[in-house]
């Protein structure tokens, strides 16, 4: 089946608002009223990716701590890196800009791929699919939490500075959730047709982690360039993180980066909500 036949164009644009805001609403609504059920299968995933290994959930910590190691290892160690903000161990900065672009990677990729994985449900109608990229999202984010809990142990003993801005760390993950889940219903409804959506997506993810500011600093560019760079909403996140642990600035003093990040990120909501209405009805026949 073509893409290009599900597509209907020429509606109003206030009407095809409507729908997608509506779209959006009851997404969240079917969320809330089916918390005990998406909870459960949370559990259930995240148990899932671990099951027959001898380490078990132990590989959910090792896995980014060994990656985050080896690069701490190489930039630090072998290039004599040193973090741009002066008094902080260079570790903490670069892990407070690794931890969000960890979560945002490894749940995008989980997303891909969730309507065939969970083939059985797609079937039913008595379940509603769009929470289905939420369930990996949320699997994710459990992850996420434990490694924002270590980084905060590790900022404390190597550095005696802590700061208020800690306290606005809910609001990126928020962030970071939401641009997740208009990409993720991007990716998993088009991935039901096309198959090579899972090997695009990675082979972009593996760009856009040397792309965005994660191991160097924005500084080591030169300066009509920093524009293109800052214009990736994840830059948004990774400054954030390191504000969180390392900074004075609050969200609200960034107010032209917080209303880009949120405009692009409605938009992906928007586009998402579209996608995966529009491909709905043809799920079943294609898993």
């Amino acid at each position: 089946m073509r893409l290009g036949r599900v597509f209907r164009w020429g509606q109003p644009e206030h009407e095809a608002g409507k729908r997608l805001l509506g779209h959006t609403v009851r997404s969240m609504n079917a969320l809330s009223a089916q918390r005990e059920l998406v909870s459960a299968m949370v559990a259930r995933d995240f148990r899932n990716q671990y099951r027959g290994s001898h380490l078990g959930l132990f590989w959910a910590v090792l896995h980014p701590a060994s990656t985050l190691a080896l690069f701490w290892f190489v930039f630090e160690v072998g290039f004599g890196a040193a973090s741009p903000r002066n008094g902080y161990p260079y570790v903490i900065w670069l892990a407070a800009g690794m931890l969000p672009w960890f979560y945002f990677s490894s749940a995008l990729m989980g997303a891909g791929n969730v309507l065939h994985e969970y083939a059985f449900l797609v079937r039913k109608t008595s379940f509603r699919l769009s929470l289905l990229p939420v369930v990996k999202l949320l699997s994710a984010l459990s992850i996420h939490l434990v490694s924002i809990g270590l980084l905060l142990v590790l900022t404390c003993l190597l550095s005696s500075r802590a700061s208020w801005t800690m306290l606005q760390i809910p609001y990126y993950i928020v962030c970071n959730f939401m641009l997740l889940l208009g990409l993720s219903w991007i990716t998993a409804s088009v991935a039901v047709f096309v198959r090579d959506v899972g090997h695009i997506v990675s082979v972009l993810l593996q760009f856009g982690m040397w792309v965005t500011p994660i191991m160097w600093s924005p500084a080591m560019i030169p300066a009509p360039y920093r524009l293109l760079i800052k214009l990736n909403p994840v830059y948004y996140l990774t400054e954030g993180f390191r504000e969180c642990f390392m900074g004075q600035t609050w969200f609200w003093e960034r107010p032209v980066w917080t209303l880009y990040f949120w405009t692009v990120t409605v938009a992906l909501l928007a586009l998402g909500a579209f996608v995966f209405r529009r491909l709905r009805p043809h799920f079943g026949d294609m898993v």
